[in-house]
């Protein structure tokens, strides 16, 4: 049971992983875009929501976390 939680638990980060990853890249794709177009503001305003986005999902990784430690 044990074993099978933490293999969930780590399919799961890697999932998290692999998807900051392709929001990265979707983000340096945007700013090659913005560069070119001169949208500094723009630009701003998506790294700003990048960041607010990893945030999130960093609260709610650890949120899945401390549920997963309180069943076991």
């Amino acid at each position: 049971m044990l074993l099978l939680v933490l293999l969930l638990l780590l399919l799961l980060l890697l999932l998290l992983l692999l998807l900051l990853l392709l929001l990265l890249m979707l983000l340096l794709l945007l700013l090659l875009l913005l560069l070119q177009l001169l949208l500094l503001r723009l630009l701003l305003l998506m790294l700003l929501l990048l960041l607010l986005l990893l945030l999130l999902l960093m609260l709610l990784l650890l949120r899945l976390l401390q549920l997963l430690l309180l069943l076991l």
